[in-house]
């Protein structure tokens, strides 16, 4: 079974989701190429960039957890009730079975699927910022972007939850002042409003015989 550390960043510092296993983890290298057509021949790539690197994980979480944590966080996950460790025979889907040590509490108390499903709503509400660390790479400034859980009738209190995380990218926005323009032509105009014009007297016209005529005769 694989294991993944995934912690949310809150005001009040950070929240963890505490699993059982990691079944599944599904990472992905995406790109995108645009294309513009050609009268003949294949068509022209023009840009080339790197996509979003989403990270699926699909997560096993019971009130009965594959070793005590009764000390880890009792105020968190509720085990300050009593109760023991013991081995039990576990069936995971598509997995063999297998013997493992779990803690059994002895208090009907315990909640912690109901809290780490808590724990992921109040990340999603919040739009917590968290970093996910696995084996194969520790990914950072991801959003949770949808939680799906799966409870069926044989598993009990198990709950599968499938996760799916994605990078964001942080921008930084800033107020400045306008600076004043230098060249007259960028200055902004004044509205005069309507402009009134006055009445110009047309010149006579005369025709070109005329004005010879006159020029003989005065």
């Amino acid at each position: 079974m694989a294991a993944a550390d995934i912690l949310f960043e809150t005001p009040d510092g950070l929240l963890a989701i505490v699993a059982d296993a990691v079944l599944v983890e599904t990472h992905r290298v995406a790109a995108v190429a645009t294309e513009n057509e050609v009268e003949e021949g294949v068509d022209i790539t023009d840009h080339y960039r790197a996509e979003r690197a989403p990270l699926d994980l699909q997560l096993a979480i019971s009130d009965s957890p594959i070793e005590s944590i009764e000390a880890d966080d009792p105020e968190w996950f509720a085990f300050e009730a009593p109760g023991a460790t013991e081995g039990v025979e576990l069936r995971p889907p598509g997995l063999p079975a297998f013997t493992a040590q779990v803690f059994r509490p002895s208090s009907e108390e315990i909640t912690r699927t109901a809290d780490n499903w808590a724990a992921l709503e109040l990340a999603r509400d919040e739009g917590y910022l968290a970093t996910v660390r696995t084996q194969l790479k520790t990914y950072e400034s991801m959003v949770l972007l949808s939680a799906e859980a799966q409870r069926t009738s044989d598993r009990g209190s198990l709950l599968v939850a499938d996760l799916v995380f994605v990078p964001i990218r942080q921008v930084a926005t800033e107020l400045v002042d306008v600076a004043e323009p230098v060249r007259p032509r960028d200055q902004r105009g004044r509205d005069q409003g309507a402009q009134g014009t006055d009445d110009v007297e047309d010149e006579p016209q005369t025709s070109l015989a005329l004005q010879a005529w006159r020029g003989i005769f005065g």
